[in-house]
Formats: structure tokens, sequence, C-alpha cells
């Protein structure tokens, strides 16, 4: 990440990058990219995909309200409206550069949409205790698991909703089921000044605190992590930012970007808390409110904003990706920069001015090409199946 290479080819076979150079073998398809950048593909680490048809539905309310609200409509996103839901959002996400998510929503419907747009995904079916018994929650683990374990572009997780949706006793069981099966854990963890004492006042601790004495957490992507103790942060090797939802449903709190250690990745939330699925915008708005909560503009530069969302997205994926590297997968984007004289600090333009993607590359496959636009016209029916209750 502190090397930028000019005016040379890569050469892509089998889905990795096979070799970087100059005037290499040009046989089969070539683009061209003068006067463009290459850089490895966004990763968004934290996404509720299909959730995208409630964009701007009960906008501007706090997290418990909205939440309450939102799982009301989201009743009638199920089977082919959210697997609709799920291919339009990751639509959205290669169009903005975006080769793959960590979602936590409907993982089957999701799957198939991923599988269909050549889009990496890591899901799984998601633990919320108001919703569905442990064991149900196993049982469709295990199934989707088995399914996907040896895929090439979607990966199983263990979902677990958060310490305010899901009893205690099963949020144990889902971290030895993950461990059972070689698994992450991906789940939000202490969004809310009120997440984290409610859970103090009734177990008497924190609650990564009191996790951590009762399941391994190394495997653990949490997200959010607005409200964490001091004492906690030595408990958190893997981890996800989401600077515009948390600022848009007001939770506070203040992200330990300076004090973590671990693999810290950069996602949107949903596009119904953000509202909109792109990772250029994310990163600059990271950068942005991690300076101000330090009051520090050199707490953290773009180079290093910029690798959270590619390098670091690929660690918690688990994949060997987010570099231009021979060996590397071939998850690439191509895009225009702004002008006059980008080349002051190319970083910085990718982070704070946002760049026009031309491709998005995912296994050495061209997910999205500018001169060929998605087809959206499948949503006027499925907006309607959503409208009309």
């Amino acid at each position: 990440y502190k090397r930028i290479r000019k005016n040379v080819d890569v050469l892509i076979e089998d889905g990795k990058i096979s070799k970087i150079g100059k005037n290499l073998d040009k046989d089969g398809l070539v683009i061209d990219c003068s006067d463009k950048v290459l850089i490895p593909g966004l990763i968004n680490s934290h996404t509720h995909s299909a959730m995208i048809l409630l964009r701007g539905y009960e906008d501007d309310k706090p997290l418990n309200e909205w939440l309450n609200r939102m799982w009301k409509k989201e009743r009638y996103i199920i089977n082919d409206v959210s697997y609709e839901g799920s291919k339009y959002a990751f639509q959205e996400m290669l169009e903005n550069g975006i080769v793959g998510a960590i979602d936590m929503y409907r993982s089957f419907e999701a799957a198939k949409a991923a599988k269909e747009l050549n889009f990496r995904l890591k899901n799984g079916p998601a633990m919320i205790s108001v919703f569905k018994n442990f064991e149900h929650f196993k049982k469709q683990t295990i199934k989707f698991y088995e399914k996907y374990k040896k895929d090439e572009l979607v990966k199983p997780v263990v979902n677990i909703h958060s310490v305010y949706t899901v009893e205690v006793e099963d949020i144990i069981k889902s971290f030895e089921l993950a461990e059972k099966l070689g698994l992450d854990v991906h789940m939000h963890m202490s969004e809310t000044r009120k997440e984290v004492f409610e859970f103090k006042d009734k177990f008497g601790e924190l609650p990564i605190e009191y996790l951590s004495k009762r399941v391994n957490l190394d495997n653990a992507i949490l997200v959010h992590l607005g409200w964490v103790a001091n004492w906690e942060i030595k408990h958190i090797k893997r981890s996800v930012f989401c600077p515009s939802s948390n600022m848009k449903l007001g939770t506070g709190g203040f992200f330990p970007i300076d004090e973590i250690k671990g693999i810290v990745g950069i996602g949107t939330d949903s596009a119904a808390s953000n509202n909109d699925l792109d990772m250029f915008r994310e990163m600059k708005i990271a950068a942005l409110k991690l300076k101000d909560q330090y009051w520090d503009p050199e707490i953290i530069n773009a180079r290093e904003i910029f690798k959270m969302a590619t390098y670091n997205g690929y660690k918690l994926f688990r994949i060997n990706g987010g570099e231009i590297k021979e060996g590397k997968v071939a998850d690439l984007t191509i895009l225009k920069i702004r002008k006059p004289n980008y080349s002051w600090n190319l970083y910085s333009n990718l982070v704070y001015s946002k760049p026009k993607v031309l491709y998005t590359i995912v296994n050495g496959k061209i997910s999205f090409d500018y001169k060929k636009p998605f087809d959206y016209s499948y949503l006027d029916s499925t907006l309607d199946k959503i409208y009309k209750n």
C-alpha cells in the first residue's frame, strides 16, 4: 500500500493475478486502462442487503424505534422479494466498485443473487431469539454451511444479531456452533449506550467483558463498537466501523481506532440506515469522523482508510486478496479519477474525491461494465409487493 506503479500490465489467469509487468501476453480479453487507475476491489464489511428495499422508510428515528418499525415491514421481505432485494443491493455495490460484502440477511436468497451476479458474499442465517429458537437457527446454519463450504464466491459465517435481541444462552451456543464448524461469528456489538448499560444492569458486566469470559472472541467480527470500555478493547481482534449508519441513527459513542490492534474493516450497514451502498463515500466519512472524534487530523490518513476498505476486508473474509500482487485473487476495480492532476496524492483522491467506476472484476470475471448498465426493471413489481403491505 506504499507503492503505486505506473504503465504496467496485469495478467489474469484462472481467477488470479498471474503476472504484473510490461508488454505481457495480450491474448484474450484486453481492457485498456490508459489514463485510468486500477485498485483492489472494495469490500463492504457489514451490510443487510435486501433492506435496500426499505431505503428511506422510517428515516430519522432512534435505533430502537427504527428497528421495531423495520421488523414489522420486513415480514414481507421473504422468498423472491428477498432474492430480488439482495440482487438490487449487489448490483448497486458492483456499480460502486464493491466486489463483496459481509451480510446479515436472508442468507439463502442472498447467496442465490450473489452467484448470479458473480459477487463475493459472506453470510449465514441470523440468530434473533424473538424470531426463531436456537435449534432452528442451528439447523439452517448447518444447511447453509454444507451447501457453500467449498464455494468460491459464497462463504458461510455464523450471524448473531446482538446482545439485546438474542438470549445470552443462545449467544454462547452460537459461538460454540461457530467453533465446531470452523467459522467466524459476525455480530453487532456495543452499538448504543442503552444496549451496554441495560446489559450491565442485567449481568453485572459490559457485553464484551462478559462474553470474553465465556466464549472465544478471536474469530468474532464485531460491528459498530461505539460504546466499548478501555478494558474491553484487548478482546477485539476483528471489527467493522460503520460511520454513516451510526451517525444517521444517532447512536453516539466513540470508535477507538487508535487503540484497537486487530483487523478493522469499513461497512455501509444497510441502505435503510445509510441510505446508500457506496464505499467511496463511506471511506471519506470514516476518515472525517475519526479525525473529528480524536481532534487530530493525523490520527489516520487516506492510505490507511483505503487499506481498511480493501486489504482488511479480505482479511475479514479470509480470502487471499486486497492487493494487486501476483498470486492474489483477481478482484479489481478500474476507475476514472477526477482531474486536474490527481498525482499529488492518489490515495487522497480515492478517499476524498469520489472517482467514476468503469469496471468491477470479481474472481477474474467482469461483473460490472459501465457500458452495459444493469437492468432494474424487475424492481417495480418487487417494490409493489412491499408497498401494498
